[in-house]
């Protein structure tokens, strides 16, 4: 058998009533837990997964993510230690060996909600209201680099519906067709849609070039110290095993908790020798501050809620700079929306960022 016939010969995609999102992460969750002969051969075995997928998953994928829910799709968590893999971007789960899935953290959407319906209502509200990213391939500048393309209908198509970005509310100054108002609290995410043109030395980019996303986000820096916090959000998440994984706390410039990063075991090492050392955090998106079980970052000193949609929070990346200008991922967490203004020295930028 195939590695894609075995994959789904264990049903990670069930009933055609589940939802896109569902189908997709049930498939990189079953997939990145098998090892590969071919290490090269990560994506090619998947888009054999994806195929299978085709009625209900249409959609144009770069580098294993889906186009039309990329915001939710960069989301994912490593479930073990996991190691990079060369010639794959770090943004996405095919740059690492090892197991991934998304969490219930990353805002109860897709991950438990059973249908269409509910998924075309909660993931495409959320793509609409929460994110603001402008995913760009890096390369030319035009229209043909952008991630999601609503002029190319490469989108989530379910009926009638489009599930993640909206196509009906796309124009060519905001073809993602976000609707997010300016956060009164932080920066006015509004007020930057394109990056920025940036010209790289290719000759000493180490990836393809479309392997690197090219956009603008809110960068702040932190600190971080390792905790002996779990990370379980609701009652189907599975107990908390470490399996060289540790929760660090993000801490602002008077040193209260502030969030929490998920980083590999070879970053309480790191720590040792450097503790006073700020680390770079871009915003992702906004994430739900609800959980029915305890957070890992509960004693921040910032408002609370247990509303079920009361997003207080963002999802960021802590990132790390390479020699040639690009940025790539080292852990994703969260950081709550007051925290913004106590970060480190100049406080939150908006920057250009060339993420590989």
């Amino acid at each position: 058998m195939t590695l894609a016939s075995r994959i789904n010969a264990q049903k990670p995609v069930r009933d055609s009533s589940d939802a896109v999102c569902l189908r997709y992460f049930n498939a990189v969750k079953t997939y990145t837990s098998r090892n590969l002969t071919y290490s090269s051969d990560m994506l090619n075995a998947f888009a054999g997964v994806l195929s299978t997928q085709s009625k209900a998953f249409r959609t144009e994928t770069h580098y294993g993510l889906p186009a039309c829910f990329f915001d939710l799709a960069l989301l994912w968590q490593p479930t073990v230690q996991i190691t990079r893999r060369p010639g794959f971007p770090s943004w996405s789960w095919a740059g690492w060996s090892g197991a991934v899935r998304w969490l219930g953290d990353t805002m109860g959407l897709a991950s438990y909600w059973p249908s269409r319906e509910l998924e075309l209502e909660k993931v495409t509200e959320w793509h609409v209201k929460h994110t603001w990213i402008m995913w760009r391939k890096y390369g030319e500048y035009d229209d043909e680099n952008l991630i999601w393309n609503y002029s190319r209908k490469a989108r989530c198509e379910t009926g009638e519906d489009d599930i993640g970005y909206r196509a009906n509310f796309s124009t060519s100054e905001n073809p993602y067709g976000r609707t997010r108002d300016m956060d009164p609290n932080g920066p006015n995410f509004n007020s930057i849609r394109s990056p920025a043109p940036i010209k790289i030395d290719n000759s000493k980019l180490p990836l393809k070039e479309d392997a690197y996303l090219h956009f603008s986000a809110v960068s702040a820096r932190y600190r971080i110290r390792p905790s002996t916090a779990y990370l379980k959000y609701g009652s189907l998440d599975p107990n908390w095993e470490p399996a060289g994984r540790v929760v660090f706390h993000i801490l602002n410039q008077n040193m209260a908790i502030s969030g929490y990063v998920l980083l590999d075991e070879s970053w309480r090492e790191i720590y040792s020798s450097s503790p006073e050392t700020e680390y770079e955090f871009i915003l992702l998106s906004d994430a739900d501050y609800y959980c029915s079980w305890g957070r890992p970052h509960e004693g921040h000193p910032y408002k609370k809620s247990w509303e079920m949609e009361d997003y207080i929070e963002y999802h960021v990346m802590m990132i790390k700079w390479m020699k040639e200008g690009t940025a790539e991922r080292v852990g994703l967490g969260r950081l709550h929306h007051e925290a913004l203004k106590d970060a480190w020295g100049e406080g939150y930028v908006w920057k250009e960022i060339v993420l590989g």
